[in-house]
């Protein structure tokens, strides 16, 4: 049955009361006035509604004593619109009457001051009552619109005059000129010397513009120790130059006789000043096409010598020869020293940046105490920094590196290949040692070792003794890869392949991590799109795992742990499962575990809570794939009652579902229903793939068992024990079913 309402409506606080012809007031039994004493403090005026009236059904008859869920709402208009305010409390029948103070949940903030206002009332979550009740106010209320002009000043409001802290209040005829003295001026993070400027959208501080000098005339220049005048002194034109006959060294013509100054036994010309970049404090130039621009001798020491702090000590630029060429008979043709910078330097834009020959030792030798003996740099694509190169008709090396404790040949490089070897027939690179690596590449950016081969293979290790690695691979540092494989061909390329075909249990690839806390046996990295960072694949005739993985001896083993989500295309089979997260109440020092639900079908469940209306119905909608997915269908009912009421209500179901919904009835109208909905799977891939309860192990796992330790039984019953090479035992379990 419908319900109607009856209303009682009384005000205390914004002056309204209700204009219902039908209402009879009850002023006494129900209104009563606060006392208050009126002083030079204000009146505290509650801002909420009393309300009062009575439920009944359809026939006038009150309805039991009980609670109910009433939403209130209040609009502008006495139909339809959109409520200002509203808010749902429990109020409690007696004989069908119950009162309630309207804005004791949401505050009624203000009232429309157009003087319409309607009040509305829905009971338990139904339709809104009809109709809406109008307020209007009471006899002595019409005093208070004599406050609505208590904000203005002789007629003006707030924003025509000064506030302290307002901003934007003082406007430019409010100023006196001449009256605004440097303290009332922000600094505006001014530097020493700077001034005000206009950036072109705003005034800031900025240095204050310098003049760049400009030309003028002369009028009197006069000799001076070193200088030669002509005229001297000039009053209007002559000339100016050193004076080539000084004696000290310190100026220096473009000719020179020879041993004109004793003590240095140079020629050239130029300067060098600290602000000059690219001059050179001794500079030669030959245009014949056999000489030197500098040329050095010496008996028994350095034919040229250079020094400097930061930058080179020698520099030598050609278009088409040497840029820096020495020869020696016996020991070292070049030979650089720098603290810092580069010992040598060779710059060519066509041939050797350095060239060194020798007929008994070596063409280029570096020796350094504290970084490299000799550090070569190329900027053209496709050349190389040092290159080397063997010519003699029987076996030579085109770079031979050769160390007693360290690296025979170190590469490292930022961005490309460390050590680069190339061979049309042989090894690219060849490395040989009697304890260490034969060869060793560290790289920053790209490839340790790295090598290229038309049809054969990029990098090849070979070894004949027992328990020896072909190719090992060391990582000392943080995050660094022992081995390192790259495939980035146009079809489908393997970075890192192993192969085993020997007679016995053979590994393609294997890893072994041990002596920290945290090691990876074999790790797999993948970026872009569809990747893959470890991919498994097994097509033989029996049991086959594509990944397979054990763990034992640890205090807490995982075969298989992912860090994300895990995604299952085929069924899963288990021992057991369950949830794992940080305890809700203790999350730094606790888990908390839930164990899965399981069934021997393939059911979904599905739950909600639901209220019953005025004749006790209620409709549950479900997902509108719901039927689709879903047969079989199994109900659950629980009466909820918080208020444990003396009745006793029942609920059942009326209609099952149709059309993805399903309906129930109770026996007391307005009753809170918890209900419960199960269905067995019927998708094709469930259809295709039901689940066998009870299997009978084969030939091979008879007598044997899937949790031996769990049975009292040694790991070697473990259903697909293996046996490794190293006496170690794995269980693999069955396929999933």
């Amino acid at each position: 049955m419908r319900s109607v309402l009856t209303l009682l409506v009384f005000t205390s606080s914004f002056a309204v009361a209700a204009d219902s012809p039908g209402v009879s007031p009850q002023t006494d039994a129900i209104h009563r006035l606060q006392t208050t004493s009126y002083g030079a403090e204000s009146i505290t005026i509650p801002q909420m509604l009393s309300y009062q009236g009575k439920l009944t059904d359809t026939l006038g008859v009150p309805v039991g004593d009980t609670t109910y869920q009433a939403t209130f709402r209040l609009y502008t208009v006495a139909t339809g619109g959109v409520w200002f305010w509203n808010e749902t409390q429990t109020v409690r029948t007696r004989g069908g009457l119950f009162s309630a103070l309207l804005g004791s949940v949401a505050q009624i903030e203000s009232v429309p001051i157009s003087g319409k206002l309607y009040l509305g009332m829905a009971v338990a979550g139904g339709a809104e009552l009809s109709p809406r009740l109008r307020l209007v106010g009471s006899a002595y209320s019409y005093l208070a619109g004599k406050s609505a002009n208590t904000d203005l000043l002789q007629g003006k409001d707030t924003t025509a005059f000064v506030r302290t802290g307002q901003v934007n209040s003082v406007t430019t005829g409010m100023l006196v000129d001449g009256t605004i003295v440097a303290t009332d001026l922000d600094q505006m993070g001014a530097a020493t010397g700077q001034v005000m400027k206009w950036t072109g959208s705003a005034w800031a501080p900025r240095n204050d513009s310098v003049g760049t000098g400009g030309n003028g005339t002369v009028r009197k220049v006069v000799q001076s120790t070193g200088v030669v005048c002509s005229p001297n002194p000039i009053t209007d034109s002559g000339t100016v130059r050193f004076d080539t006959s000084y004696g000290d060294s310190r100026y220096i013509k473009n000719q020179f006789a020879s041993n004109q100054f004793a003590s240095w036994r140079i020629a050239g010309q130029g300067s060098c000043s600290a602000n000059s970049a690219g001059d050179g404090a001794l500079k030669g130039t030959n245009a014949s096409p056999t000489g030197y621009g500098v040329w050095g001798s010496s008996t028994d020491n350095l034919g040229v010598y250079g020094s400097s702090i930061t930058g080179r000590g020698v520099f030598g630029s050609a278009t088409s020869g040497p840029g820096v060429y020495g020869s020696s008979g016996s020991s070292h043709g070049v030979v650089g020293n720098s603290n810092s910078g580069d010992g040598v330097y060779g710059g060519s834009s066509g041939g050797y940046g350095i060239h060194g020959a020798s007929s008994g030792s070596c063409g280029v030798a570096g020796q350094s105490t504290g970084n490299d003996g000799v550090y070569g740099t190329s900027i053209a694509a496709g050349c190389a920094g040092v290159h080397g190169k063997s010519t003699a008709s029987g076996a030579g090396y085109g770079v031979w590196g050769e160390d007693s404790l360290g690296h025979g040949v170190y590469g490292v490089s930022y961005d490309s290949s460390g050590v680069y070897g190339k061979s049309n027939a042989g090894y690219g690179v060849i490395g040989r040692s009697a304890t260490g690596p034969g060869v060793a590449g560290i790289s920053m950016g790209s490839y340790g070792a790295y090598d290229s081969s038309g049809s054969s293979t990029g990098v090849y290790g070979a070894t004949a003794g027992t328990n020896q690695s072909g190719v090992a691979g060391i990582a000392h540092g943080s995050g660094g890869t022992g081995v390192f494989g790259h495939a980035n061909g146009g079809g489908t390329c393997t970075g890192a392949r192993g192969l085993a075909d020997g007679s016995l249990i053979n590994y393609a690839v294997r890893g072994d991590a041990s002596g920290g806390s945290s090691n990876y046996g074999v790790r797999g990295s993948a970026s872009g799109g569809n990747s893959y960072g470890l991919y498994g694949e097994a097509t033989g005739i029996g049991s086959n795992c594509g990944v397979y993985g054990t763990a034992s001896g640890g205090a807490s083993n995982y075969a298989g742990y992912f860090s994300g989500d895990v995604t299952v295309t085929g069924n899963l089979s288990k021992g057991g499962g369950s949830f794992q997260i940080d305890h809700p109440l203790d999350p730094e020092n606790k888990y908390l575990f839930h164990s899965f639900v399981e069934s021997p079908d393939m059911m979904n469940i599905y739950n909600g809570n639901t209220r019953t209306d005025a004749s006790g119905h209620a409709t549950v909608a479900l997902p509108d794939w719901f039927e689709a997915l879903n047969r079989d269908f199994r109900y659950q009912l629980t009466v909820i009652d918080e208020g444990d009421g003396d009745g006793f209500a029942q609920a059942k179901v009326v209609r099952g579902v149709k059309n993805n919904a399903f309906v129930i009835r109770t026996s007391v109208p307005l009753t809170a229903v918890s209900w419960q909905v199960t269905g067995i799977r019927k998708d094709p891939y469930a259809n295709a793939h039901r689940v066998q309860v009870e299997v009978a192990k084969s030939d091979g796992e008879r007598g044997k068992y899937l949790h031996p330790d769990a049975h009292g039984r040694p790991r070697g019953d473990g259903v697909g024990n293996v046996a490794t090479p190293d006496g170690r035992h794995t269980s693999a379990a069955t396929r999933p079913r």
